[in-house]
């Protein structure tokens, strides 16, 4: 009696010890049991019981369950949505709050997640049965053998074990006979075991899968069960018909709301956008008067470019009040003892006062920012801001204000209408990603414009503008990538594509609503006949043009103009073209402080500038390059497992699946 006693506690001792340690002090799943009621028209109720050990640690108010909904078609463009609707929660018999949350969403890849629990209740340690009824659909696959069922059980994405799962599959017609198959697949995603007991049973026409041995965190279980043909009944036209909506609703509101927000511009364009008719070309050989380069050059281009302030220096300097050296990598502009002129355009006066009060008579630009020419340079900005837009540009800002607002309402009637709604981090991303659009879009747009310039043979300054431009748009670019790809982890990507299409949409309408008025139209007309001076360099048409004579003076005089416009090279050369050929003689100078010496200008010297294309390429290159870097402010610190009829299948396979953690 006494043997019999030690061998029955030698026995419990070892089924103790053999239990493992985390089934007593660890939070998991005591068992995953799953009813499936297939129905027709492609449809199935679904009932998850899920029995969870709570210990206070990660699970603290409740569980939450993963669900996937959404697979994408073709390069992403369009998914496949599932519908989902959950029925009830219930948690040890009673009801629970629970709460549905978008999960995924990269590439129409996405789900929800049902969360259950109440934020301001935890859970008492102990066991807790949960409950989760929903009804879902299109995850059978009809063919010749019958309809098919491919569905991952538990999902392969929960944090904590499974120590027992079990699924069990109804028809919604008698089955005579057997199925036509009955599978099963356990482990991490991709595993073709099956640690499972398969059984079908004909009397209460139910499969049922059990596995045998407990699942660890990653792992899951996945059955597939096909009944033979007519069991089960296709969906209606009708439901199919709501499904294609469901698939591509958002897209199609998406190009709505995007198609009636530029139909809306294209109708402001017609009535405020449009440019005054251009008149013929006539080459006139002097620009329009009455304005400093600087204004033609932002007439030109319709907002400021760092090279009007080095147009708006040379035109000082060729005007006798500063003189400017290039020593090294360092640009010296200092004041001469000339006075202003009373028909100083008031632009150039201001900036010359700004960069000279308080009687300094010299300024060192350097790699290193000037907060003088920085202040400078704002001023001059707005000057020619206030002057320029008042009569000559009618800039219609009211006009976008009211697009952009129409196109923010539209990306908010399209969030409102998901039927998960969309958290606040998305929102904040979907309106920055619009307006970031603008910003990075008017970048490329400039890069486009620069790099247009250099294919049309405006020579190395531009190229040298233009990759700078690249390099310095590229950062925003990037940032409006990773923006868009975080977005589609956020929300559909019908939303994303909404959010991006609209702001390009902006973007182009932002400078189409911008138009010259007549008294600016006449203007350019002018501009258009002396660019076309400035940029004829075929020896033959200058003699055809018959212009006033080619003299370093002459050059001298409009060399301001044409690094506004972007055409000093250009401008160069037709005089390195004219001088070569012998077609005009330089003249002779009366005035000391304009005579020219080793083919430069009294007031310049550097030993970059080697005759007019030197000059030319130093002035409007580097100088302008080196001015920017000055003025510029500091830096601030399918179904988603393949086919159902497939003779393979694995663990993590078919429609279901998603995972789950505690909260």
């Amino acid at each position: 009696m006494l043997l019999r006693s030690l061998l029955v506690a030698l026995v419990l001792l070892a089924g103790t010890l053999a239990t493992p340690a985390h089934a007593q002090d660890s939070e998991e799943i005591l068992s995953f049991d799953v009813a499936i009621e297939v129905l027709d028209g492609n449809r199935m109720l679904v009932t998850e019981q899920i029995r969870v050990r709570a210990l206070g640690n990660r699970i603290q108010r409740g569980i939450f369950r993963d669900f996937p909904t959404s697979f994408p078609r073709f390069l992403g463009i369009g998914q496949i949505e599932a519908p989902f609707e959950v029925l009830s929660v219930t948690r040890n018999g009673n009801a629970e709050p629970f709460a549905l949350e978008r999960i995924g969403g990269e590439w129409g890849r996405g789900g929800v997640r049902v969360r259950i629990g109440n934020a301001n209740v935890y859970l008492d340690p102990g066991v807790h049965d949960y409950t989760v009824r929903y009804e879902t659909a299109r995850w059978l696959e009809f063919a010749d053998e019958g309809a098919a069922l491919y569905w991952n059980v538990t999902g392969n994405g929960w944090d904590f074990p499974i120590l027992q799962a079990s699924a069990t599959v109804e028809f919604p017609r008698m089955i005579e006979g057997d199925l036509v198959e009955l599978a099963a697949w356990t482990g991490p995603e991709g595993a073709t075991d099956s640690d499972a007991v398969l059984a079908w049973d004909p009397t209460a026409q139910q499969a049922t899968v059990r596995t045998t041995r407990s699942l660890e965190p990653g792992e899951g279980l996945t059955i597939r069960v096909i009944a033979p043909p007519g069991v089960v009944e296709e969906a209606a036209p009708g439901q199919q018909a709501a499904w294609f909506r469901l698939d591509w609703g958002r897209y199609i509101e998406a190009a709505a709301i995007t198609l009636i927000v530029t139909l809306l511009y294209v109708v402001m364009w017609f009535m405020v956008g449009r440019d005054p008719p251009k008149a013929p070309l006539v080459v006139r050989y002097e620009p329009p008067r009455g304005y400093s380069p600087a204004a033609l050059g932002w007439l030109r281009e319709g907002h400021w470019d760092p090279r009007l302030l080095s147009a708006t220096l040379v035109s000082l300097a060729v005007k006798g009040l500063l003189t400017i050296r290039h020593d090294d990598e360092r640009w010296i502009l200092k004041r001469t003892d000339a006075k202003p002129e009373k028909l100083l355009p008031a632009e150039e006066r201001r900036l010359f006062d700004d960069l000279f009060d308080s009687g300094k008579t010299t300024l060192t630009l350097s790699s290193s920012r000037s907060s003088k020419l920085r202040m400078a340079v704002t001023t001059l900005r707005g000057k020619l801001k206030s002057t320029l837009e008042r009569d000559y540009i009618r800039l219609n800002r009211k006009w976008f204000a009211a697009g952009l607002l129409i196109s923010i309402l539209g990306l908010i009637v399209i969030a409102l209408r998901d039927p998960y709604g969309v958290p606040f981090p998305a929102w904040f991303l979907m309106l920055w990603l619009t307006f970031w659009t603008l910003g990075t879009g008017t970048l490329v747009y400039r890069v486009v414009q620069l790099w247009r310039g250099v294919f049309k043979g405006d020579g190395w300054a531009k190229r040298a503008e233009a990759v700078s431009m690249s390099l310095f748009s590229i950062p925003f670019v990037v940032a409006w990538l990773v923006v868009f790809g975080i977005l589609l982890f956020l929300v559909p990507m019908a939303m994303v594509l909404a959010a991006g299409v609209l702001g390009a949409v902006n973007i182009l309408f932002y400078h189409l609503l911008e138009a010259p008025t007549l008294r600016g139209r006449g203007v350019l007309d002018q501009l258009d006949g002396f660019e076309a001076f400035l940029t004829a360099t075929d020896a033959d048409r200058l003699d055809r043009l018959n212009p006033p004579d080619r003299t370093p003076e002459l050059f001298e005089r409009y060399l301001p103009h044409a690094i506004a416009l972007g055409v000093e090279n250009r401008w160069a050369e037709s005089f390195e073209s004219a001088v070569s050929q012998g077609t005009q003689a330089p003249s002779t100078a009366t005035s000391s402080s304009r005579m020219w010496s080793s083919s430069a200008p009294a007031w310049y010297s550097g030993g970059a500038a080697a005759g007019f294309a030197g000059l030319a390429g130093s002035l409007g290159k580097s100088f302008s390059s080196s001015l920017s870097t000055a003025s510029s402010p500091p830096p601030s610190s399918s179904s988603g497992g393949g086919s159902s009829f497939s003779s393979g299948g694995s663990s993590g396979g078919g429609g279901g699946g998603g995972g789950g953690g505690g909260w």
